[in-house]
């Protein structure tokens, strides 16, 4: 039988009955079935299924196991490659860069456990689905047989996401781009009568660009990279700026910001923008949705030395049992996908951007303050 990759033959019916006796009689195995987590195969030499667990069974659709041995793994999942050639899965023209036929093949010639990427279409008489799934091939052997341990992980769903993930941030900085170009080119070029407006538009434009941006590097948990652009803020300016935020913001419905200046009007801090309203944004939104209904949310800052101190208190007291996980990635109070990011951003861009310091303290008496340390320059 002619075969365009991997070896078309296959076990004879008596062959593949021993096979399965062997596989099901054997305790460790047994024992793997029913305590790993995801999918999970036993195959022969020839890439034929010999046992397989529940969770993969009823990702193939099948009422039993019966219905599976056999096939191979191609077969089985109803990959539309896996009849191109006479001996069935592994056979076809495009079996030979498919990641599972790759990686049982290299863990039975190097006798090693050997992982890929396995990308397929799947066709059947209901559906058709595209799979994005990390195999894994550990060869065994007992009863003087040798067998394949397929490990099979379904990514699908995150590889999907992180493909309109990059997709979106590819064409949106392209776009921005394209708007930031033109808004500074309207704003050298605006007139008296139309200066305010375009250097609105221009201000508008970088803080979008600069947000999207922020944005990326939070979705690549700051592998992504931002570029630090210091620049003189004066803290009149920034605290008009959080005012005029938290005036109409949701957070701050039916609670009261109490801001406490102290600062002269050449006061000022070098640093970037973007990330030092992100994280003053996100210390009191934090401090709004755990305070109660009427309750007033004090924001202060004060100069140590080379170092300004930003603080935000709400008289709520954080319970003892969450005090050490308040600044872990994807853990909040609220039981919802997307939260848990407020606080742990804070921390990212404070300390490893802004070459800051971040902490709070909590107690009955005084409630919570979260702080923010900063070099002056």
């Amino acid at each position: 039988m002619d075969t365009h990759f991997a070896t078309p033959e296959r076990s004879s019916p008596d062959e593949l009955t021993a096979e399965v006796e062997a596989v099901s009689n054997n305790p460790v195995v047994d024992s793997l079935l029913a305590s790993v987590g995801g999918l999970i195969a036993v195959l022969n030499e020839h890439r034929q299924i010999l046992a397989v667990n529940e969770a993969l069974l009823h990702q193939l659709g099948l009422g039993e196991t019966m219905q599976a041995l056999g096939l191979r793994p191609g077969e089985a999942l109803s990959c539309i490659h896996a009849q191109d050639g006479q001996g069935g899965c592994g056979t076809g023209e495009s079996c030979a860069s498919c990641g599972a036929v790759l990686a049982i093949m290299a863990s039975l010639e190097h006798n090693a456990p050997n992982e890929r990427v396995c990308v397929l279409h799947t066709k059947t008489s209901e559906r058709e689905q595209d799979l994005y799934i990390l195999v894994r091939a550990c060869p065994i052997t007992f009863e003087n047989r040798r067998f394949v341990l397929l490990f099979m992980q379904d990514r699908t769903e995150e590889q999907r996401a992180a493909a309109i993930e990059r997709a979106f941030f590819h064409d949106i900085n392209n776009s921005l781009t394209a708007l930031l170009g033109m808004s500074e080119l309207l704003h050298m070029e605006s007139d008296t009568k139309t200066a305010d407006l375009s250097n609105t538009v221009y201000r508008l434009s970088q803080r979008l660009y600069r947000e999207v941006r922020v944005q990326q590097c939070l979705h690549t948990e700051g592998r992504h990279g931002w570029r630090c652009q210091p620049e003189t803020i004066f803290l009149g300016e920034l605290y008009d700026d959080i005012s005029g935020a938290f005036r109409t913001h949701p957070a701050a419905t039916g609670r009261r910001l109490d801001i406490t200046s102290g600062f002269g009007t050449s006061d000022c801090i070098l640093t970037d923008r973007t990330l030092l309203m992100r994280i003053l944004c996100n210390m009191l939104i934090n401090a709004f949705e755990a305070s109660a209904p009427g309750d007033s949310i004090r924001f202060w800052h004060k100069q140590t030395g080379d170092r300004i101190l930003f603080h935000v208190n709400n008289p709520q007291v954080i319970p003892v049992h969450i005090r050490a996980r308040i600044f872990q990635r994807n853990f909040s109070t609220k039981a919802s996908l997307g939260r848990g990011i407020g606080t742990w951003s804070m921390k990212l861009f404070a300390e490893q951007y802004l070459k800051g310091r971040i902490w709070f303290v909590t107690s009955p008496r005084e409630g919570t303050t979260f702080s923010l340390s900063l070099p002056l320059i």
